[in-house]
């Protein structure tokens, strides 16, 4: 785990976890009220954008989607950064218990068949500094491409620019999926550093 993720989960939990201390709770109690939070506020946010101020999301970018990374994709030959989440380079390894695999091209796998060569909708938030548009994207079954990459493990949710995907990320950690398995640098750490566990 990244140690900007420990202490992200530090911030959110350590409150909670402390008060359940002082009144002698079990663990089992800690983890039921983590599991809990994460359903309440999936549910909050599914039903959040059924109510009539939400306006529906406008689709403006939509087409074929080719595979850069993890976290980008071309379409109508625009470079598309995928807001929230950060994956690992192409190049970047994980390790499980000291073995490494090489998590990068298995997130830019996963991503792959996720989009599975069809067309994506895609809206567009803002332009990144590097030109980049960042926007939210669905696959051609009507799944937040975003999000399934952070739930599955495959990418972290990028909380230096938003929180929108952390219960995601907390799901993930919770059952061990993708790079939550055992140790990784944080993508963003790594692009600085090129070095890895």
């Amino acid at each position: 785990m990244g140690f900007n993720q420990i202490e992200t989960f530090k911030h959110y939990f350590s409150g909670m976890i402390l008060k359940f201390k002082d009144n002698r709770t079990s663990p089992n109690l800690i983890r039921i009220g983590l599991v809990l939070a994460v359903l309440l506020g999936g549910l909050v946010g599914y039903y959040w954008q059924d109510m009539p101020f939400f306006p529906a999301p406008k689709f403006n970018i939509v087409g074929q989607a080719y595979i850069t990374d993890g976290d980008t994709i071309r379409v109508q030959g625009k470079k598309i950064r995928l807001h929230g989440i950060d994956a690992p380079e192409r190049d970047q390894t994980c390790s499980i218990k000291g073995r490494k695999w090489n998590c990068g091209a298995v997130s830019t796998a996963y991503l792959t068949r996720l989009i599975n060569y069809q067309k994506v909708k895609c809206t567009k938030l803002s332009t990144g500094r590097y030109g980049r548009t960042i926007a939210t994207c669905i696959n051609n079954k009507g799944q937040d491409i975003n999000s399934a990459m952070v739930s599955s493990g495959h990418a972290v949710a990028y909380t230096y620019y938003t929180y929108i995907y952390f219960p995601e990320q907390i799901e993930a950690w919770w059952s061990k999926r993708g790079i939550w398995q055992g140790e990784f640098v944080e993508p963003y750490q790594y692009r600085k550093s090129g070095r890895a566990p």
